[in-house]
């Protein structure tokens, strides 16, 4: 269902209307059914105008794409994809060019601030120093103060003693 690829709707109505399946698997397969159609108008949206000729631009446009969503759930999922798979150097620059764009939100939405904070994580975790400026600019600079700390613990991943200048870290909990 989250792939949106027409061919699973199929399986899915197979799956719901065969009884020698017990009943929780075809209620499964009910209840998230009703979702195909907007991952199927998301993965058409991802892949719309996709014409890279390679691996590392493909995914940097898919990426970039997502993170432009106006669903913050899709865009979170982007991002937590992208902290969970790895990131070639084209989707470190989606990430940098993202969060450069956004960090000083002041956007309460804890989707959107868990994308950022995914996004901090992963260039920390490239240990790439062409990732660090952007991570210091954040952590010094965002009003939110998760993402701050994020940005901050990523910094750390290059200079173990960074301690962000913030304001929203010197606050009292």
């Amino acid at each position: 269902v989250y792939s949106g690829n027409p061919k699973y709707l199929n399986f899915l109505e197979s799956l719901i209307n065969d009884k020698t399946y017990k009943g929780d698997i075809r209620g499964l397969a009910q209840k998230y059914k009703a979702q195909f159609e907007l991952y199927q108008s998301i993965a058409t949206l991802m892949n719309e105008n996709n014409n890279t000729t390679g691996s590392e631009e493909f995914w940097g446009q898919r990426y970039e794409k997502a993170l432009r969503n106006s669903d913050n759930v899709r865009v979170r999922w982007a991002a937590r994809d992208l902290y969970l798979s790895g990131m070639n150097e084209r989707s470190y620059e989606v990430a940098r060019t993202f969060l450069s764009e956004n960090y000083k939100s002041t956007s309460e939405d804890s989707y959107f601030i868990d994308a950022m904070s995914f996004l901090c994580k992963s260039l920390g975790l490239s240990r790439n120093l062409k990732n660090k400026d952007i991570l210091i600019e954040v952590a010094n600079n965002t009003p939110n103060k998760k993402l701050a700390k994020y940005a901050e613990r990523s910094v750390q991943y290059f200079d173990q003693s960074f301690k962000s200048s913030n304001k929203v870290l010197k606050q009292k909990r």
